[in-house]
Formats: C-alpha cells, structure tokens, sequence
C-alpha cells in the first residue's frame, strides 16, 4: 500500500536501527527515584490484586504498547 512507513517512529540519531520496514523500539528514559519507586509499587500491587495481568503487561511492554511497569496504574476499590 505504501502507507506502512508512516506509523514507524522517526530515526533518533545516533541509535541503531533495524531494516526498512521493521519497528524500531525506542529507548524509555531512565527512571527516577521516586518514579521507579512508584513503578514497584504498582508492579507489586498487580502480582497482589491482579496476577493474571502480568502476562499481558509483559506482552504489551514486548510489543512497544507501554514502557513496562512505569505506564501501569493500579487504584485497588475499596469494598464496602
């Protein structure tokens, strides 16, 4: 079609990238103290509350959907 190379982010300079055609995954910024304790918090919140989701977080992070356990947000319902 011709259209496939414009959903492909454009080339960060001095990084290495694939073949025409593939995506390339970018690199997150490093985290800092407090984000990268909030992000174990919320991993650890998932493997308590929702463990069945770690698969699917996993696979979204592989496929350049999130970048990992930064981008989750877990706000556990108080029950009643």
């Amino acid at each position: 079609m011709g259209d496939e190379n414009i959903y492909l982010p454009p080339p960060v300079p001095g990084q290495p990238t694939e073949p025409e055609g593939e995506y390339v995954k970018k690199i997150p910024r490093p985290l800092t103290k407090s984000e990268m304790e909030r992000a174990r918090e919320q991993k650890r919140l998932v493997h308590q509350l929702a463990p069945e989701l770690i698969p699917i977080i996993s696979e979204m992070t592989n496929l350049g959907l999130i970048d990992g356990w930064r981008s989750v947000t877990v706000t556990p319902i108080e029950e009643e």
